[in-house]
């Protein structure tokens, strides 16, 4: 009994502090948790649909050949009664994208500025306002943003205040490599600042850069259409790909805001097993 009683006091206090180290990793996981789920709803995903579509490279070799389609394909959905808006992007909100070093100009190079890699997406003009997304600083691009002498971005709140937490980010001058090698990148005169829109799948808040799609148009878009009441947008994306090329399709469209609940699901499963310890 004697025994008992002498093991019993430390056995106590290891599980009393291991309860607190469990309760502190349940409230830092929610806390976590409700910033995000919080900050996703900066747009109304709910009312937002997305596709993919792939273009042939031997049929769309040049980038010109690729801006002709998607400027044709944005002329023809938004000429549709039935669609609001319609954006064209290398990814969608909550998809993930590449991911780029971020380089400041005026920062002494020894600083470490790739500790935080930041996620690039290139979008069309009329991106934020598909998406509601609002500016909080500058304008959003135009049509003559990505051509020649028009090497500009925005960036989210969360990129400004990590980088740019005592001076304003607008007009400041930045260039974002790609971490595998490639040509040097351009320098992007910042020209707005936007809410912070997570854009990583499964991580917390990032952050981000836009740059026009005309700077460098891949050879596949997301295409991000806001449609009005219940419009039939999966006949009406088809028929209107199928107007400019009969032999292109795109992928399933799908509600964003189920690709908005996806990527949160390790968040919930991870805060649900802190709990329940």
């Amino acid at each position: 009994a004697a025994g008992s009683r002498r093991w019993a006091t430390p056995l106590i206090t290891a599980q009393i502090a291991v309860t607190f180290v469990l309760l502190a990793g349940a409230g830092l996981m929610m806390r976590s948790f409700l910033a995000i789920y919080r900050a996703d709803f900066v747009i109304e995903a709910a009312s937002l649909v997305e596709t993919r579509i792939n273009l042939p490279p031997a049929k769309y070799a040049t980038p010109e050949q690729r801006i002709a389609f998607y400027d044709q394909l944005q002329e023809r959905m938004s000429a549709v009664p039935g669609i609001d808006s319609v954006a064209g992007a290398t990814a969608s909100p909550y998809g993930g994208t590449g991911l780029r070093q971020l380089s400041i100009d005026g920062r002494p190079e020894s600083l470490p500025r790739y500790s935080t890699p930041v996620s690039a997406v290139a979008v069309g003009p009329t991106y934020f306002r598909t998406l509601g997304l609002e500016l909080v600083s500058g304008r959003p691009f135009d049509v003559m943003d990505g051509r020649s002498g028009n090497d500009v971005a925005i960036i989210n709140q969360r990129l400004a205040t990590l980088h740019f937490p005592n001076s304003d980010p607008l007009g400041q001058r930045i260039r974002l490599a790609n971490p595998s090698g490639g040509p040097e990148p351009r320098w992007l005169t910042v020209v707005g600042v936007s809410r912070t829109l997570r854009q990583q799948f499964l991580q917390e808040l990032d952050p981000v850069a836009y740059v026009p799609i005309r700077s460098n148009p891949p050879p596949f878009v997301t295409l991000l259409v806001r449609p009005r009441g219940e419009a039939n947008v999966a006949a009406t994306i088809r028929q209107e790909i199928g107007a400019i090329d009969n032999e292109l399709a795109s992928s399933r469209v799908t509600r964003l805001d189920d690709i908005m609940a996806q990527s949160r699901w390790g968040h919930r499963v991870l805060g649900n097993l802190f709990t329940v310890f």
